[in-house]
């Protein structure tokens, strides 16, 4: 008895399967780094600052778009003034298992003259070697549980 009431309660109890993250490093000489994780809305509580740290986020899905863009700028209000912004875009897939990423700029090259290193063990990465995206670069796909890290202004995951 007791173990079909185990066998049932398995049953009912959803599986859990672990979903990975990114990670942004700032190696930039200017210490602060604004960054705004993005759905189909603006967060009310619009930013974060990177100075000379760590940014870290678990991947998640928006309710609307499904998708998230992590918008990075070295400019307080760049989001509203239309200064150039890097954005790392992702989407979940649970049900394939896969998230699907890609790096992009938008109205300009916030890090143009600086190395930019997208990288994941075990996934396609990418390098701007000038901080511009090269022409051809296409969006990239790995397992949900990838921690995607994002080097800024040269260097490898430290």
């Amino acid at each position: 008895m007791l173990f079909s009431y185990i066998s049932s309660l398995a049953i009912l109890v959803p599986m859990v399967s672990a979903v990975g993250s990114v990670i942004i490093y700032n190696n930039c000489p200017q210490s602060i780094i604004y960054i705004w994780s993005v759905g189909s809305a603006v967060p009310t509580n619009p930013w974060v600052t990177l100075p000379e740290n760590t940014y870290y986020e678990q991947f998640r899905e928006d309710p609307i778009t499904g998708g998230i863009s992590v918008k990075i700028l070295t400019s307080r209000n760049g989001l509203y003034d239309g200064s150039p912004q890097m954005d790392l875009a992702y989407t979940i897939d649970p049900d394939a298992g896969k998230v699907w990423y890609d790096l992009s700029d938008i109205d300009g090259d916030p890090f143009a003259g600086n190395v930019v290193n997208l990288e994941s063990p075990g996934c396609p990465g990418v390098t701007w070697p000038n901080g511009v995206r090269p022409i051809g670069a296409e969006p990239m796909a790995c397992d949900i549980d990838a921690q995607l890290s994002l080097v800024l202004c040269g260097g490898s995951l430290p």
